[in-house]
């Protein structure tokens, strides 16, 4: 078996729940549950959400909304480590807001009254 990666982008770092999901969906080394934050930081919940951000990984998200409550999270990290089908580089899509541009026209003046 290959040797992790170290955590939270540090050696010694902290595992991250984006350290779980990599795993899933990238790594499947399927050892971070012997890390002593795993309980703490996995949690089924955001694991579905970021799934969910990829079509393929959409049935997996079902799955977790349904049983991830009742299954321990180790039961339930082994079993997507081992089902959920490898991405090449274990990126997810996330959303994020549309920047708004705000566009002011130089030939208006505000005015700000004075006291």
């Amino acid at each position: 078996m290959t040797p992790l990666k170290p955590l939270g982008g540090q050696a010694g770092g902290s595992l991250k729940v984006y350290d779980i999901v990599r795993d899933i969906i990238a790594d499947k080394t399927g050892a971070l549950m012997d890390e002593p934050s795993f309980d703490r930081e996995f949690s089924p919940y955001m694991v579905a959400r970021y799934l969910s951000m990829r079509k393929e990984y959409v049935p997996f998200a079902d799955w977790i909304n349904i049983y991830g409550r009742v299954l321990p999270k180790t039961l339930l990290y082994r079993f997507l480590v081992r089902h959920v089908p490898r991405s090449g580089n274990g990126f997810v899509d996330y959303i994020r807001r549309k920047k708004v541009e705000v566009k002011t026209d130089e030939d208006d003046e505000i005015s700000i009254p004075h006291k």
